[in-house]
């Protein structure tokens, strides 16, 4: 009978801890009617039910009268002597006498640093990358700042006027190589001064001396067929008061690779005097 009674006692044990794992305390379990009115009676009969509240004290019950206590004399006690009244002054504090301020620190220049020994790291950069030259100078760059300087104010215009991709290339080249041997040099897209109607201030630049441009462009736009000027010997051309030098069809250099070389002394020429 023992074992039945463990038995069941271990029946109850499992099936409460299977309960309490699926259902939370607040889950809601699907049950018939009957069971859960079986259920709610046993609950409500061992609920235990809460105590009578004690009941307050009846408002005609006289409160007892309170005895005054009797008033005790207090002495005055005595004021303070003056001399304890009057708070004594801080001593506001006195600068130290000349013989006792801090005399000031003499700061010596630092000595100037010794040289690093470089020999290690250039042998390595000579061995893993030949192709690097080793300067021991910085190198000078002051031929890298006169032209900053010039491309502040270019004295050669290149006008570009919408040329196939190969005469681009060679304008690129010639007006590159301008900038580089004679003289600082730009080119400028004709079309665009044209929409803006700047072609005046492009004239008007100080530093300008030279115009290079080809004849099919300048005679394309009515504005620059205004500004073109001849000589009476037809030896000189300007654009506006500007000395041009008129190319034929940029496909001649491309075809006659020769003529380059006259093109190259006739810029010289003409930059050479400015």
């Amino acid at each position: 009978m023992t074992s039945l009674k463990q038995q069941y006692k271990q029946l109850l044990e499992q099936t409460q801890s299977f309960l309490l794992q699926e259902y939370a305390c607040r889950d809601s379990v699907m049950t018939t009617d009957s069971d859960y009115a079986y259920f709610k009676e046993y609950f409500l009969k061992t609920r235990q039910q809460p105590k009578p509240a004690a009941p307050l004290p009846s408002m005609s019950t006289p409160i007892p009268a309170t005895t005054p206590k009797p008033k005790v004399a207090v002495k005055p006690s005595p004021l303070p002597s003056p001399s304890l009244a009057v708070k004594e002054e801080k001593a506001e504090p006195t600068l130290p006498p000349p013989s006792e301020a801090k005399k000031g620190v003499s700061l010596e220049p630092m000595p100037a640093a010794a040289g690093a020994d470089l020999k290690e790291i250039r042998k390595i950069i000579s061995e893993k990358f030949p192709h690097i030259k080793l300067h021991d100078n910085p190198p000078d760059d002051s031929e890298a700042k006169q032209r900053s300087q010039r491309l502040r104010a270019p004295e050669v215009v290149f006008l570009s006027f919408h040329e196939p991709q190969e005469q681009a290339l060679f304008l690129g080249k010639v007006c590159r190589a301008v900038d580089q041997q004679l003289a600082p040099a730009v080119i400028y897209p004709a079309d665009k001064i044209n929409k803006q109607n700047k072609w005046e201030a492009m004239l008007a630049m100080k530093q300008l001396s030279l115009i290079v441009a080809t004849d099919v462009g300048i005679h394309s736009m009515p504005k620059l067929k205004e500004l073109y000027r001849e000589s009476s010997n037809k030896m000189h051309r300007y654009l506006g008061g500007v000395p041009l030098l008129l190319l034929p069809d940029l496909t001649i250099y491309l075809k006659q690779p020769e003529l380059k070389r006259s093109l190259w002394k006739a810029l010289q020429q003409l930059l050479k005097n400015r």
